[in-house]
């Protein structure tokens, strides 16, 4: 699940995301593969799939606006300003341009284990482990 400031986001079953505004679905669309993991900002929702694939949707229509491999399996997922970041399985952080997906960043064993979660404002990312370790970031370094 996830949430901008005019819509929340749903995985709503075998490979669709339904969009929510004022507590009724308005749109259900069928992805490419099962998302995962999700987050969004109020122009885009960025999915982490079960096929380790990055989508960038459209958060007004949910189209698919572009989509990228990941490299290592991706765990969890936040989105900052211009900057997507992504933890995996082997507690590394890899910082994606979202505009273009490029990579800008790879923080390499920031955890001793699997990033579970993250979370961000519009400065900070912070990410956390299956240990109940956290780091905090600052998007703009």
């Amino acid at each position: 699940m996830a949430s901008n400031s005019w819509a929340v986001y749903s995985s709503c079953g075998d490979k669709h995301i339904c969009r929510y505004e004022k507590n009724v679905e308005v749109q259900k669309e069928t992805l490419p593969a099962h998302a995962m993991y999700m987050c969004a900002d109020d122009a885009h929702v960025y999915i982490l799939s079960n096929q380790n694939e990055l989508l960038v949707l459209s958060a007004k229509d949910l189209s698919v606006k572009n989509q990228k491999k990941l490299a290592k399996p991706s765990t969890a997922i936040a989105v900052c300003g211009e900057n997507i970041w992504v933890g995996d399985k082997s507690g590394s952080l890899t910082v994606l341009a979202a505009s273009n997906l490029e990579e800008k960043n790879k923080l390499e064993s920031v955890h001793n284990k699997e990033i579970t979660c993250m979370t961000s404002n519009s400065k900070y990312v912070a990410s956390g482990d299956a240990r109940r370790e956290f780091f905090v970031f600052n998007n703009e370094d």
